[in-house]
């Protein structure tokens, strides 16, 4: 077995590369619609996993091998999440209301404010007619049917118009994969 120093070098290095390799991970994990803050903290989940199972064995793979690793490890933790997600999504529907949780923490609580203002700026920059059903979804949490009845258009319409305000959003390189889809109900995070 080699010096545990070598392996401390061979760890710190392969660290750098997988850290700078960060963004390749959240592009190849984006189609599991997690959010931002799901996703960073799966790709750091994985990381140290990697660290913490260190030894010579992985010392010996190419960096390749070492990507697929940390991303394998990745997916099946945003899996995890997913799971716990629909569950809780489940109990809601059971109970018929959300079970009490923890207050959230000032930090959290900063972010989710930060994000909140993103989307009322997002939305002012978007024209008369696909402002309404996005203010409708965002703000009032309803549904396309809903959104369709209550501005009298059909459902195809509106969720064309959430979608076209999505990608003009998306062209202002804003933060709009957090934008949630209104015929999927999904909870603020």
């Amino acid at each position: 077995m080699p010096p545990r120093d070598v392996l401390d070098d061979s760890l710190r290095r392969a660290l750098v590369r997988v850290e700078a390799a960060r963004p390749r991970f959240a592009r190849a994990l984006r189609h599991l619609a997690l959010c931002s803050a799901d996703l960073d903290d799966v790709i750091q989940v994985s990381i140290t996993e990697l660290a913490l199972q260190w030894g010579e064995a992985l010392a010996r793979l190419s960096i390749g091998k070492l990507y697929r690793r940390v991303l394998r490890t990745a997916y099946h933790r945003a899996q995890d999440v997913l799971r716990s997600d629909q569950r809780r999504s489940q109990r809601e529907a059971w109970f018929g209301s959300i079970p009490p949780e923890a207050p959230l923490d000032p930090e959290r609580t900063f972010f989710i404010e930060n994000e909140r203002a993103a989307y009322v700026k997002a939305c002012a920059r978007l024209p008369p007619s696909l402002l309404e059903p996005v203010r409708l979804s965002l703000m009032s949490e309803l549904t396309c049917t809903e959104i369709a009845a209550a501005l009298g258009l059909p459902e195809g319409t509106v969720k064309t118009r959430i979608r076209r305000a999505r990608a003009l959003c998306r062209a202002d390189e804003l933060l709009v994969s957090e934008i949630r889809h209104p015929h999927r109900r999904r909870v603020w995070r």
